[in-house]
């Protein structure tokens, strides 16, 4: 396992349990909804454990912007949207010979 992967399953794990130690349900249908903050590496894999195994993800912001839905939203689609994205600014970069953020 990678250790981005670890770090985000321990991070998740924890807030999960910090969660329950204080009397609040962390599943779906405890009604809990939770919102990223960052949505690089490790806040997208914090984000799509917890929604995985627990909460209805209704936020994720990063320092370019952030989306909200009440309903929750699709944390997968969102992550495939980010790496097409960081795919694109890259194919930019080399056109124009020059270092991008993700290379």
């Amino acid at each position: 396992m990678p250790l981005a992967a670890s770090t985000t399953r321990g991070v998740a794990a924890i807030a999960l349990e910090a969660l329950t130690h204080v009397g609040i349900a962390p599943g779906a249908d405890g009604g809990s909804t939770t919102r990223g903050r960052g949505f690089g590496e490790a806040g997208q894999g914090v984000t799509a454990f917890v929604a995985r195994e627990s909460a209805r993800v209704v936020a994720v912001s990063d320092v370019n912007g952030g989306v909200h839905r009440g309903g929750g939203l699709d944390v997968a689609a969102l992550e495939r949207q980010v790496e097409e994205a960081c795919m694109a600014i890259e194919r930019v970069c080399q056109a124009h010979r020059v270092r991008g953020l993700y290379s």
